[in-house]
């Protein structure tokens, strides 16, 4: 019997039950080992970096939740996050958007609203869809670790929607694609709209906020068939990070979600992308009009290898060596017009680990002028020869210690504390695999230089870019790249609705409909 003082309902519960997780289930391919001569880290810094662990505790459910613990006593709270193992990959054709709706649904499928329940714990909540996963976390105060698990375990039971609980979601979503996409000049370019170049197979290019058509057709019906077939305790994982103990987390999960019964899951759908290769490599590139700019913009994309492979690691370094203090992008493309302006990343939405392939390496460029596009693409695959061909031991280790930095900030801290940390042991736990997060950062720091040369040689490069211009309408379109092919007509359309003024939101403040949609 574990003993737990103040824990409600969790105070006394047997033990029994508990199936530790120590291999993955068959299907689920093993993460990959790094390179045996991988050089060591060659800093201080980078050596104690390599060597920085999280507390990581796992267990599974008799219902096939699992739940994973990570032990922080730094200040008197906890975060929790209940990630489920469907995201916008899932949604079938004319029902684009769906899986973030459906996020939506869940914060209100109650009589109470989930923002009333966690306001009158002093806590904080946030939810996100990903192309892989989906999120709710709740950051509180540690005495209402009990309550909060309560009120989730609730939400995975049952969830009962009415045509109006529907309506005021939909209207919500609404003025997120109004405050995001339509109303903002080159809206959703490098997060959504791109997709639809770098991928041919619908879930990989379809807009994952949707259309306002697909959802203006959602029922409440469907939602429900929704929670039934994927926000099963088998298709979960509950992760808790802060002042607890796992003997306390594992009591509790079990006392509120034990009795859940698992449910069939639908199988998860092909995502893979057609392979070419050699010379039938050719770039799409696409030219679109926006009322709303006032200068153009690009977007430019390639596709990433497998997660679990080295050269997806060497390219996440490449990603700091271009990105990150000091920037080599940024440098060259002022060469070309100095108000240049450059963002993106490897799964620029998330982490650059909390997404499995196929998911692009996307930069946004914002520029003065449409007649430089061609310019500014020349300088960009110009930086890419040069990695390729040049980048030095020094430019590794800068590159390693910008990106160590930015990963020990996001995996200890956070606003909330730790979403960052547990949404990505929920995105591994859905895959047996929590204890492979304290992995990620050693195993990055160990890819040598010679591989991080070779994959940027061989996955960025002219041939495999697509590039998505957008210019202000009013004026005339530049002649396109000639080192790339048209888009095919089955590239999935942007958003149709009309670009209006945006309206006053009736159920969430602005400032949160805006974090969500760009956390």
């Amino acid at each position: 019997m574990w003993l737990v003082a103040g824990f409600g309902v969790c105070a006394i519960v047997s033990s029994v039950g508990w199936l530790a997780t120590t291999s993955p289930p068959p299907g689920v391919q093993p993460r990959s080992r790094r390179a045996a001569d991988a050089p060591p880290p060659t800093t201080t810094f980078l050596r104690d970096a390599a060597a920085w662990r999280i507390p990581i505790e796992t267990r599974t459910l008799p219902n096939g939740l699992r739940v994973v613990v990570s032990e922080d006593r730094r200040a008197p709270l906890v975060t929790v996050n209940v990630v489920y193992g469907v995201g916008s990959r899932a949604e079938p054709p004319g029902r684009s958007g769906f899986a973030h709706f459906f996020e939506h649904l869940m914060f209100d499928g109650s009589s109470r609203t989930h923002a009333q329940n966690i306001h009158q714990l002093a806590g904080t909540f946030h939810g996100v869809t990903r192309r892989d996963y989906t999120s709710y976390l709740d950051a509180v105060p540690v005495e209402a670790l009990d309550e909060i698990l309560a009120i989730e375990a609730r939400r995975m039971r049952t969830l009962t929607l009415t045509p109006a609980h529907v309506r005021r979601q939909r209207e919500i979503v609404g003025e997120e694609f109004r405050q995001n996409v339509d109303n903002q000049p080159h809206g959703g370019l490098e997060w959504s709209a791109i997709h639809g170049l770098v991928f041919s197979r619908w879930p990989n290019a379809h807009p994952s906020l949707g259309t306002h058509a697909d959802l203006d057709a959602v029922t409440a019906a469907e939602a429900e068939r929704f929670h039934l077939d994927w926000y099963g305790p088998n298709n979960a994982v509950l992760v808790v990070a802060g002042a607890v103990t796992a003997g306390e987390v594992m009591t509790c999960a079990a006392a509120h979600f034990g009795a859940i019964a698992p449910r069939p899951t639908p199988a998860w759908p092909d995502a893979s992308e057609p392979s070419v290769d050699g010379d039938a490599l050719t770039g799409r590139h696409k030219v679109v009009r926006d009322a709303l700019a006032e200068r153009p913009a690009m977007a430019i994309g390639w596709a990433m290898p497998p997660e679990d492979s080295i050269d997806y690691r060497a390219l996440v370094l490449a990603e700091s060596l271009l990105l990150r203090d000091p920037a080599l992008l940024a440098s060259a493309l002022a060469r070309v017009d100095p108000a240049a302006a450059v963002r993106g990343g490897i799964h620029p939405l998330g982490l650059p680990y909390d997404v499995t392939a196929p998911t692009p390496f996307v930069l946004r460029v914002d520029h003065r002028r449409a007649e430089d596009g061609a310019r500014l693409l020349q300088a960009v695959d110009e930086v890419m020869r040069r990695v390729a061909a040049e980048a030095t031991e020094e430019d590794l280790v800068r590159a390693k210690t910008a990106f160590a930095r930015w990963w020990l900030d996001e995996i200890d801290g956070g606003r909330p504390p730790f979403v960052s940390r547990t949404r990505l042991l929920g995105f591994y736990g859905l895959r047996d695999r929590a204890p492979d997060v304290n992995l990620l950062l050693t195993d990055t720091l160990a890819t040598p230089l010679a591989a991080v040369r070779a994959a940027v040689g061989r996955w960025w490069t002219p041939a495999r870019r697509h590039t998505l211009e957008s210019h202000p309408a009013a004026l005339s379109l530049p002649p396109p790249d000639p080192t790339a092919t048209p888009d095919p007509t089955t590239t999935p359309a942007p958003m149709t609705a009309p670009k209006t003024a945006p309206k006053t939101n009736r159920e969430m403040d602005a400032e949160e409909i805006l974090a969500e949609a760009q956390s």
